[in-house]
């Protein structure tokens, strides 16, 4: 009796045993790719996506020894519904050519040569998934009008995001770091808007351009990043407003054969390394910046006919350098320069212009590099007319007092034409001072 009850303890134990490890088995194995076919079925049938007409929602984790899941339908959403789609180290997460209109969200995507890949396709959007630990994170060739927007994009072995080859599209609200190679990378790609996103702790540059021109980069935070927070090689006419860009270990923007490009209301600070650095580089726009704390503030290596003003350059070793044949670029804008925090150990006795706000001695970089008109404090905001850190009557009064009249006017003043079109004292003039009345300067 005693032999029997032990065998059917031994039986129990056994089977818990076998009962615990099928239940730990938690994801579906899928030994090859799952289809989205043109005709809108799930192939293989046995894959766990549920489909309500062109709403497909994953209901399982799902494993592939290939591509993941290749979409080839149009209109649909694909809903990963939290759940892991995860490769083997090749191929595609979720592949699509020639796609429009599809929806890709909330799925987690790792360890395929290639998290999301889009190409030749339009008006697709990626929305709040999770991409790590492929070769790149999210892709588009030749693709356009398409949003990717609040992902979460870390540790890719190259790409966060990449955008190449007459690419024109919008990424925003996405967080990209820990590690990816580049944060997000742009090929030959024109009339992309990167905006508001994070990039942080990449291995080489947080934004790189290639050939690319015509994007907008603004509101972006881009910290940390093991080369250049922004880096433009052979890239034009693009515009790079307001973001924070801090910690980059070697510049905050480089430009390298990069011309006509416009940088503005930017915030560069750092404890080494450059602010900007224009290589090779002409014809660029730098104005409106606060950039501190760095080795270099600004230097300009073979960069000639660029317009720099309205900068702040605060406590940098050096606030600005130009090496070997740059010429011809300009640090004011004809009546009002930089701000630059060492001008007054610099130049000791020099005095204010007609209670203008500006030194009556330029600020010397080189023979053929000077501000001629100093800032006596930071500039902040054009309503801010007579430079004394904040917006009151004194500022409407001036602009005012000038109103109507014209670039080559005897009355006409510099200082009181703060908005477009320039050349003009106007209501626009006007209106841009008083939106910001009663404002005051916090450093």
């Amino acid at each position: 009796m005693r032999r029997k009850t032990f065998s059917v303890l031994i039986f129990v134990v056994l089977l818990t045993g076998i009962l615990t490890s099928t239940i730990n088995i938690q994801p579906v194995k899928a030994s090859g790719t799952i289809y989205i076919r043109a005709d809108g079925s799930v192939d293989p049938p046995t894959a766990p996506i549920q489909r309500d007409g062109d709403y497909y929602t994953l209901t399982d984790n799902i494993t592939s020894s290939g591509d993941g899941i290749v979409v080839e339908r149009d209109n649909i959403i694909m809903d990963g519904n939290g759940c892991i789609l995860e490769g083997n180290g090749s191929g595609h997460g979720l592949y699509g050519i020639h796609r429009n209109n599809v929806t890709i969200k909330n799925t987690k995507i790792t360890t395929f040569d290639y998290g999301i890949w889009l190409y030749y396709s339009s008006n697709n959007s990626i929305i709040g998934n999770t991409i790590t630990d492929n070769w790149d994170g999210v892709i588009l060739y030749y693709s356009s009008n398409n949003s990717i927007i609040g992902n979460t994009i870390t540790n890719n072995h190259f790409d966060g995001i990449s955008l190449g080859y007459f690419s024109d599209n919008s990424v925003s609200g996405n967080t990209i770091t820990a590690n990816n190679a580049y944060g997000i990378r742009l090929q030959y790609s024109s009339n992309n808007s990167i905006i508001g996103n994070t990039i942080t702790n990449n291995h080489f540059d947080g934004i790189g351009f290639s050939g690319s021109s015509d994007n907008i980069i603004s509101g972006n935070t881009i910290t940390a990043n093991n080369r250049y927070g922004i880096k433009f090689e052979s890239s034009s006419n693009n515009t790079v407003s307001r973001n924070t860009i801090t910690a980059n270990n070697d510049a905050g923007f480089y430009f390298y054969f990069s011309s006509n490009n416009s940088v503005s209301g930017n915030t560069i600070t750092n404890d080494n390394g450059r602010g900007i650095w224009l290589q090779y580089s002409n014809s660029n726009s730098v104005s409106g910046n606060t950039i501190t704390n760095h080795w270099e503030g600004i230097r300009l290596d073979d960069s000639s006919n660029s317009k720099i003003y309205h900068n702040n350059f605060i406590d940098n070793t050096r606030q600005a350098y130009v090496y070997v044949s740059s010429y011809a670029n300009v640090w004011d804008n004809g009546c009002e320069g930089n701000y630059w925090s060492d001008y007054e150990e610099r130049y000791p006795n020099a005095t204010e212009i007609n209670n203008s706000g500006i030194w009556d001695t330029p600020y010397v970089i080189d023979e053929n590099n000077r501000d001629n008109y100093p800032l006596m404090n930071p500039y902040w905001l054009p309503g801010d007319v007579n430079h004394d850190l904040k917006i009151d009557i004194y500022d409407v009064v001036r602009i005012t007092g000038v109103y109507g009249s014209e670039q080559g006017d005897p009355n006409w003043n510099c200082h009181s034409d703060i908005a477009e079109p320039y050349g003009i004292i106007n209501i626009y003039d006007v209106v841009t001072c008083t939106k910001d009345y009663r404002k005051e300067y916090t450093p």
